[in-house]
C-alpha cells in the first residue's frame, strides 16, 4: 500500500502522522519545516533546483562526485515519491542526494539540497520515506533535527526513533541525551548525523537547541 500522510500541528511542531495502515510519524524541531505529505499538490515551478551559493559553501556533501548506480536508483525513487510534495521537495536536486548510514540500523537516511534549503529523508519501516526541509538560517541555528517514531508500542521501531540532524561543515556533531542524562556524540557523514535511538531521549545540537523525542501527537519543538 502506498504510504499517505496528513499534516498535524502539535505543540508548535508541524508533524506528519502516518495514516492508511502505516506505523510511524515524522516531526521536525523547526516549526517552519516543509514536511512530506506524499500527496499530489499540483506544485508549480521548476524541478531540481540546485543548491544556493550559501548551501553549497556550507555543505561539502553537495560538492562531491555522484554515487553508485544503486545510489542513482534510490535518487530516482525519492524523486518519484516526493516530486508532487511540498515546493521544497518538488524542487530538490535529487541528483545531488547523498546516502548516510543510520547508526544502530542497516538502513540509510538521505540528504539533498533544494535552493536555500536542505531536505532529509528518513526511511519508513513500513514503506518509502518521510521527509523534512529546513532553510540554511534554521540549520545554522541548530533547528534542523527531524525524527521518525513508532505510532504503536509494538511497531517496527520497538519504541525507538530514527533521528537525522543536518550538520553544516565545521559544526560540532549533535549529541543524543538519554532520559537519565547520559550524553553521547553522534557521527556525522555527508553533513548528516543519523541514528536509531531510544525515543525517550533528546537531541542537542551545537547551538544548544534541544529536541525531545516523543511519540506521535506529543512531539515537542526544539528549545
Amino acid at each position: 500500500m502506498r504510504i499517505q500522510y496528513q499534516k498535524l500541528a502539535v505543540l508548535g511542531v508541524t508533524a506528519i502522522i502516518a495514516v492508511a495502515g502505516t506505523t510511524a510519524a515524522i516531526a521536525s524541531s523547526n516549526t517552519q519545516s516543509d514536511i512530506n505529505t506524499q500527496g499530489p499538490e499540483n506544485v508549480q515551478g521548476p524541478e531540481n533546483v540546485g543548491p544556493s551559493h550559501g548551501v553549497e559553501n556550507a555543505f561539502s556533501a553537495f560538492r562531491q562526485a555522484g554515487g553508485s548506480s544503486a545510489d542513482r536508483a534510490t535518487q530516482e525513487s525519492l524523486k518519484t515519491q516526493f516530486v508532487a510534495g511540498s515546493e521544497s521537495l518538488h524542487q530538490a536536486d535529487y541528483a545531488l542526494a547523498r546516502p548516510v548510514p543510520i547508526a544502530g540500523s542497516n538502513a540509510e537516511a538521505w540528504i539533498a539540497p533544494s535552493g536555500n534549503k536542505v531536505c532529509v529523508f528518513i526511511p519508513d519501516p513500513t514503506e518509502g520515506y518521510g521527509a523534512a526541509c529546513s532553510t540554511l538560517a534554521e540549520i545554522e541555528a541548530g533547528h534542523s533535527v527531524s525524527y521518525l517514531v513508532d505510532g504503536r508500542a509494538n511497531g517496527p521501531l520497538h519504541g525507538d526513533a530514527i533521528v537525522a540532524a543536518i550538520t553544516p561543515d565545521g559544526t560540532p556533531a549533535p549529541r543524543i541525551v538519554s532520559a537519565d542524562g547520559e550524553a553521547r556524540q553522534l557521527t556525522v557523514e555527508s553533513n548528516l548525523a543519523a541514528a536509531k535511538v531510544s525515543a525517550a531521549g533528546a537531541v542537542e545540537t551545537a547551538s544548544g537547541a534541544v529536541t525531545e523525542l516523543s511519540p506521535p501527537f506529543v512531539a515537542s519543538a526544539g528549545k
